[in-house]
C-alpha cells in the first residue's frame, strides 16, 4: 500500500551528503572485508523499487547461502 505522506518528504540527494572519510590499513594481510557495508542494503533497495515500479511486493528472493551458514 502506497502512503500518499511520503510524497512529500524530501528526498536525499548525493550533493547533500556530507563527506566520508575511507581508510584501508597496511597492516600486511592480503585486502579482505571492505564492501560488505555497501552492499547489505542492495536487497530492500531492489524490493522496494520492484514495489515502486509494478505495485507488487516481493516477500521472498531466491538467494543461495553460499558460506552454507544460517
Amino acid at each position: 500500500m502506497w502512503d500518499d505522506t511520503l510524497k512529500f518528504a524530501p528526498g536525499s540527494r548525493v550533493d547533500g551528503m556530507p563527506s566520508i572519510g575511507v581508510y584501508s590499513l597496511d597492516n600486511g594481510e592480503a585486502p579482505r572485508g571492505i564492501g560488505e557495508t555497501a552492499t547489505s542494503c542492495v536487497m530492500a533497495t531492489l524490493t522496494n523499487a520492484t514495489l515502486v515500479a509494478t505495485g507488487k511486493r516481493i516477500r521472498k528472493l531466491a538467494v543461495a547461502n553460499r558460506a552454507g551458514t544460517r
